[in-house]
């Protein structure tokens, strides 16, 4: 009788410790995915605010907005003068210069485009793999849209 209750006794342990490691690899594994989705989340973030900064802009262009200066383009094809350039040649370079210093020092790759417009306006190279897109519509021409694109 004695030999059958630590047998019992025994086993309870066995299966203890078997429950404990298993709560351990459990907390171990989910551990390491919160970083991720924490991460997913800034990078959304920082994606959509980027975005908003950039066509919120105000640029050397007689203090215009870069998003002034993209509706220009698209609705009159870059009637609006910024020196030598015109308002789309004005944009390129603003939104190109501004997407370098967000996201060339993080050593990312982004893909910015403008649609539909004369001639498409497209920053940066396509995304090969998954992508953390935002898209947004430029006031008050109803049918241009600014996508950027950071590659993951």
């Amino acid at each position: 009788m004695h030999n059958k209750a630590q047998t019992e006794i025994l086993g309870l342990a066995v299966i203890m410790i078997l429950v404990v490691l298993g709560a351990l690899f459990a907390m171990v594994y989910l551990m390491k995915k919160i970083p991720s989705q924490v991460n997913t989340v800034a990078e959304e973030e920082l994606v959509a605010n980027t975005l908003n900064a950039v066509l919120h802009a105000t640029t050397n262009c007689n203090t215009k907005t870069v998003e002034f200066l993209l509706r220009d383009c698209a609705e009159k094809g870059g009637a609006f003068s910024c020196g030598a350039d015109n308002s789309c040649g004005y944009a390129r370079k603003t939104i190109d210069y501004l997407l370098q210093r967000t996201f060339k020092e993080r050593n990312r790759d982004y893909f910015f485009k403008i649609e539909p417009l004369d001639t498409p306006l497209e920053i940066g190279r396509k995304c090969g793999g998954d992508i953390i897109p935002k898209e947004s519509s430029i006031s008050v021409v109803s049918s241009a849209k600014a996508r950027l694109e950071l590659c993951v």
